[in-house]
């Protein structure tokens, strides 16, 4: 009985053994479970982890390279508006050119010709000479020269039309007279004009009487007087 007892205690001792190995085992198993299944969360934490982390860093990129975009369309905009400035330059720059070429053109300067103009006075009753004033004027009744109380004068002009005027003073009442011809001048020619100046009158006294062949008396009577070529003065 005692064998048997001993047996009975000895097996229930075994099976206890066996099921709390079998229990430990459970255990074990669930913990290595759960450690695999912390180890799998880790791993997929750590892979979510990584791929936002990925995505972040992803997306850091994305927001750098788009600041930089906007740096890059900023610095564009800066360029095109230092060429804007630059074509504007070019253009104030072609603007003056432009009006320098309008208000300074190129003068070409003409060669001017010129001749010879002589002139005298002289009475038309002997041909003295007679002193005058000589007054040159241009076509646009401009005074260009002139001599003073001569009988001749000589001027060098420019090619074109003048009005030669001599004046003098009339010796029966000394009022100014005036002579005026139309000049042309022409490159290396000379033109030769004489004014022909009137003299002054001589004047005296006539006195006539008419008287009868009878008796020398005073008698009425009509008188007519007359130069040497016949005309009634």
């Amino acid at each position: 009985m005692n064998g048997i007892k001993q047996l009975f205690k000895g097996v229930v001792i075994g099976v206890v053994i066996l099921l709390a190995v079998i229990g430990l085992l459970n255990i074990s198993g669930k913990n290595n479970n759960k450690v695999l299944n912390d180890i799998n969360n880790a791993n997929h934490s750590g892979n979510s982890y990584n791929n936002t982390s990925a995505q972040n860093d992803i997306k850091t990129p994305s927001i750098n390279i788009k600041q930089s975009s906007k740096n890059s369309t900023k610095q564009a905009s800066d360029n095109n508006t230092d060429n804007d400035n630059s074509s504007i330059e070019a253009t104030d720059t072609s603007s003056e050119d432009t009006a320098t070429a309008t208000f300074k053109p190129e003068i070409i300067e003409q060669p001017v010709s010129y001749g010879t103009l002589k002139l005298a006075a002289r009475l038309t009753d002997n041909g003295n000479a007679q002193n005058v004033d000589f007054i040159i004027f241009d076509e646009n009744n401009k005074r260009v020269a002139n001599s003073n109380d001569s009988s001749t004068a000589s001027f060098r002009l420019k090619t074109g039309q003048y009005k030669a005027i001599a004046q003098y003073a009339n010796p029966d009442n000394n009022n100014k007279q005036t002579l005026t011809l139309d000049i042309t001048i022409e490159k290396d020619k000379a033109v030769n004009q004489v004014f022909s100046i009137k003299p002054a009158i001589s004047t005296g006294i006539l006195q006539v009487s008419a008287v009868s062949g009878n008796n020398n008396q005073a008698t009425k009577t009509d008188f007519i007087i007359q130069d040497q070529q016949g005309k009634r003065v």
